[in-house]
């Protein structure tokens, strides 16, 4: 019932679903990280390099 409910506020408020989309686009920026450069510093600073 409260799924259902949640659901038919989504759907009727798409406003509230394009910020959703947006904070979560934001984070995924956040947190969107160049891995192989940062583990390679890791490595050379761990070797003294």
């Amino acid at each position: 019932e409260k799924l259902a409910a949640a659901l038919a506020d989504w759907y009727e408020h798409p406003d509230k679903v394009a910020a959703l989309q947006q904070d979560f686009r934001a984070l995924h920026l956040l947190l969107k990280k160049d891995t192989a450069d940062l583990a390679a510093r890791a490595v050379l600073e761990e070797a003294g390099c």
